[in-house]
C-alpha cells in the first residue's frame, strides 16, 4: 500500500475570494497560491506546537 502525502484545509470565504481574485491577477493557479500558503505556515512553525490549530498534526 503506498500513501501519499495530502493536507486538508479548510479557508474563510473571505481568503478564498482574495486567493481566487489573486491567481486571475497572477494567472497561476489557485492550488499554487493556498499550496504556498500552507507551506509558508508550516515552514515558519518552530515546532508542532507552533502549528495553527487547524493545522496541528498528530
Amino acid at each position: 500500500m503506498s500513501m501519499k502525502p495530502e493536507i486538508r484545509v479548510t479557508l474563510s470565504d473571505d481568503l478564498l475570494s482574495h486567493l481566487k481574485k489573486e491567481a486571475e491577477e497572477q494567472r497561476v493557479p489557485l492550488l499554487w497560491l493556498v499550496a504556498g500558503l500552507v507551506c509558508d505556515t508550516l515552514e515558519n512553525a518552530k515546532s508542532p506546537g507552533d502549528y495553527p490549530r487547524a493545522l496541528a498534526l498528530s
